[in-house]
């Protein structure tokens, strides 16, 4: 059987050598009528040297769609009638074939040079990928194409190693323990030994949610603190077959799991401060014995702590209103305020911390060549800029974006560095001896602020006039996205015509994701972000896959954490719970009803109505502003709704009848007009015939044309009166119904 599984590869070698991937076309790549297609190869006729079947076609960055396809465009796929695919990869089914043809060459040159740990940066389907990898390797790659199983696989039978995270290391290291067994043999006890795992999990979920009450988070909790354990801390839970071990381990977890310096100290410090790792075990000691589910007396600490914590949760708030009732403005005046640090209370590092986090990886490279002089790669991961830079990203491969980043930042000239996708500042090159040194004179013509930066830093100064914003403020249009939200591609153009044709994309992050890493770096402050206008953006579309972790109890660290593989990137990513999400939304614009009901779900909600208080004291000349607001919006509710009433901040500054007719032509009827699509008919019922006149049209002649029923349209029409300081006390008079002289 083995050597039928060897055969098969060496045969797929010689119908898709590498030199017949530089020539594939795109109807061999994918053909739903070919069966000799490069897709069809991979995923059906060497199923038996690894499985990738299953899941959407669009795994394979483009396909071609079926006669009967139903396939729609998305806000990240699109199709042209024949061919669909990832809108990442062009904007063309020839755009999109072209990159990912390139990608697939890549993986397959990197796999035969067993060069495998760049391969996991590479943004392709996970599982497709790693089969590439396979074929084109020389059995230095495990056919096991789930990177969650490899780690599995990893610490449950070799729990005494140090277990690599790399792709290729984690590869080379299982690997290593192959000794003289045949390939296929060695990596199918693998595949057994994980599907025992599996099987185990699924079973114990299975009998987690029948034996829990009905709207518990056990079951995702526990299975949780078993994966933590597996991975983290190295124990076979499901793979141990002694009860007895698991009853002792359920003791140990009892006496050191809340310790925050102890044996089961992890980052998601709540699994053991709230006692979830014993309970899971206890859980599961009564699966394997399939005793009834009991309530665990560390469960009921965590619902009374987290019910004395509730002053502590995230914020999830949108202010609603008519416009003008203060909603931005109470954001600026008394929100911004609290999401500040003034800086007599910042020292030094947490500055120096607030400016790596803005600053590109390129930069913090070159800041710490600039310190370093002549380095290799380690005393550069080792400096503070770009070990900050580290401990600020989520990035689990920071040697591999120190690489990456040099060599696309190397001078053109350099004769130690093949790098086709060059993007300027072209600063860096790489000596004989495998170090780096920054080039002053490039440094000096295309990057000059580098040493403004490193200025601002080393002579940073206690100053009471500044201060550290741990906030964001963005105001959602319809033009707003998924990309400026959250992450997304963005091309990067060649300054030089000649090299046009080199066109490079980078992951770049958006102005919530930048703000969610900040916060969890810096779990001892409260962050927020402030939307503007939140009803006018597609806010599904904006947040994505976000609009579940930002739930307060889904956040990182809480009872229900959920995080998500992000689609660009392919990082796992979660909201903090230290970042609360404020909106303001104009009522006039849409009504809380009409909002998408996932939002209102995730978010309380705070009316803002217009406040007569405050304005009841300002007046001008006789006329209370507070009463002639109520009463334009008593007839704003009487004729649309209270949504399109008008806020009192309309008369704010109002201190003289200049400032008072102004208020009106250049605020208040324009808003009418929107409100009443220029019926001035209607208006006029609002703000009277001092505003508003009626106008005759009985007496005009139409031309000699014989049109029937044309008297008909004589009727009357109504048009704006020019209002100013002459005539303003006529017309508020008129608005209000009284008489000039009770003014």
């Amino acid at each position: 059987m083995n050597e039928k599984l060897h055969k098969l590869k060496e045969e797929f070698l010689k119908t898709w050598p590498i030199e017949k991937l530089k020539v594939m076309t795109l109807e061999q790549y994918t053909d739903t009528k070919r069966e000799n297609s490069f897709c069809y190869w991979l995923e059906h006729i060497t199923r038996d040297l690894g499985s990738i079947s299953g899941g959407s076609s669009y795994k394979f960055g483009i396909y071609k769609m079926s006669e009967d396809s139903k396939t729609e465009p998305a806000s990240n796929r699109t199709n042209d009638g024949i061919y669909a695919w990832h809108t990442k990869y062009g904007n063309t089914s020839f755009e999109a074939f072209n990159s990912i043809k390139k990608i697939i060459i890549n993986i397959a040159e990197l796999a035969s040079e067993n060069n495998l740990n760049p391969i996991e940066n590479i943004d392709l389907g996970d599982a497709y990928k790693c089969k590439i990898a396979f074929l084109y390797s020389d059995y230095k790659v495990i056919n096991i194409f789930k990177s969650e199983a490899l780690r599995f696989i990893a610490n449950s039978l070799y729990p005494n190693n140090i277990t690599p995270t790399r792709y290729g290391d984690l590869n080379s290291f299982i690997l290593s323990y192959k000794n003289e067994e045949d390939y296929f043999s060695f990596t199918k006890k693998l595949w057994e030994h994980y599907g025992n795992y599996n099987s185990k999990e699924t079973q114990f979920k299975e009998w987690l949610e029948k034996n829990a009450e009905v709207g518990s988070s056990k079951a995702s909790s526990y299975l949780r603190a078993i994966k933590i354990l597996i991975n983290e801390f190295k124990i076979a839970v499901y793979t141990e077959e002694d009860i007895n071990v698991l009853h002792e381990l359920y003791e140990d977890l009892k006496l050191n799991q809340k310790d925050p310096k102890g044996k089961y100290a992890y980052h998601k410090k709540s699994y053991g401060e709230k006692g979830f790792y014993s309970a899971a075990i206890k859980a599961y000691i009564q699966f394997l014995n399939q005793e009834p589910l009991t309530e665990i007396k560390e469960t009921k600490e965590i619902y009374n702590r987290n019910f004395k914590q509730l002053q502590s949760k995230p914020i999830n708030q949108i202010l609603y209103g008519p416009p003008g009732t203060g909603k931005t403005h109470f954001l600026k005046d008394t929100l911004f305020e609290k999401y500040t640090l003034k800086e007599q209370a910042i020292s030094k590092e947490k500055y120096f911390e607030e400016v790596v986090s803005n600053i590109t990886w390129w930069q913090a490279i070159t800041l710490a060549l600039l310190e370093e002089g002549k380095s290799k790669v380690s005393d550069v991961l080792d400096n503070r800029w770009v070990a900050t830079k580290a401990n600020l990203s989520v990035s689990k491969n920071v040697r591999a974006t120190i690489w990456g980043t040099l060599q696309m930042h190397t001078i053109e000239e350099s004769t130690s560095v093949n790098y086709k996708q060059r993007q300027a500042p072209l600063i860096f090159d790489k000596t004989e001896d495998k170090s780096w040194v920054l080039l002053d004179a490039e440094l000096k013509e295309q990057a000059p602020e580098i040493f403004k930066i490193k200025d601002e830093v080393d002579n940073f100064k206690v100053s009471p006039v500044k201060s550290i914003r741990h906030y964001d403020f963005v105001t959602f249009h319809q033009s707003f996205a998924y990309e400026d939200f959250i992450e997304g591609i963005k091309p990067v153009f060649s300054e030089n015509e000649e090299e046009s044709s080199n066109l490079g994309y980078t992951v770049e992050d958006g102005v919530f994701k930048r703000l969610c890493l900040r916060a969890k770096n810096d779990p001892d402050n409260r962050y927020a972000i402030f939307i503007d206008e939140i009803n006018r953006g597609n806010v599904s579309a904006i947040f994505g896959e976000l609009i579940t972790l930002i739930e307060t109890d889904k956040r990182q660290g809480e009872i229900n954490e959920m995080s998500v593989r992000l689609p660009y990137s392919k990082e796992a990513f979660s909201v903090p719970s230290n970042l609360d999400i404020y909106g303001t939304m104009n009522t006039a614009d849409r009504s809380v009803e009409a909002l998408d009901t996932a939002l209102r779900r995730r978010f309380e909600f705070k009316e803002m109505m217009p406040n007569y208080e405050i304005i009841k004291d300002f007046s001008v000349e006789g006329f209370s502003l507070a009463e002639i607001l109520q009463t334009i919006n008593q007839r704003i509710e009487l004729l649309i709704d209270r949504d399109h009433t008008i806020g009192h901040s309309y008369f704010f500054n109002v201190n003289t009848l200049d400032d008072l007719v102004m208020a009106f032509n250049n605020k208040i009827i324009p808003l009418l007009q929107e409100y009443f699509y220029g019926d001035y008919g209607k208006i006029g019922l609002v703000l009277g015939k001092g505003f508003v006149e009626r106008i005759k049209n009985d007496k005009i002649n139409f031309a000699d044309f014989g049109y029937e029923n044309q008297e008909d349209f004589k009727v009357d029409s109504y048009s704006l009166k020019a209002v100013n300081t002459n005539n303003i006390h006529e017309a508020l008079s008129q608005l209000l119904n009284k008489s000039v002289e009770e003014n």
